[in-house]
């Protein structure tokens, strides 16, 4: 899984400056919810929404990925972090 982060993190890698990475991941959660709401209309069916989830949340993904090293957090941290904040979540 590490090998696949670091070659999407090289396709196409420019220096950017940060705020590019955080705007970036908030135009493609709107893309995300965008399919959904299209599904909802019944404007696309489930495989035509899966399809386009994939793509969107690949986007989503990476720019995580890049706010992420530029923070120098790894992805196990992000991973492990939300589990153990969901766990104490759900034992309350």
């Amino acid at each position: 899984m590490k090998t696949i982060f670091k070659e999407s993190l090289s396709i196409n890698y420019k220096e950017l400056p940060i705020e590019v990475y955080f705007l970036g991941l908030t135009a493609e959660a709107g893309e995300v919810a965008t399919e959904y709401q299209r599904f909802l209309w019944g404007r696309q069916n489930y495989k035509e929404t899966r399809e386009n989830l994939i793509s969107e949340l690949g986007d989503v993904l990476y720019y995580h990925c890049m706010i992420a090293k530029e923070y120098d957090i790894t992805i196990e941290e992000i991973v492990k972090t939300n589990i153990t904040k969901r766990k104490n979540r759900e034992a309350k």
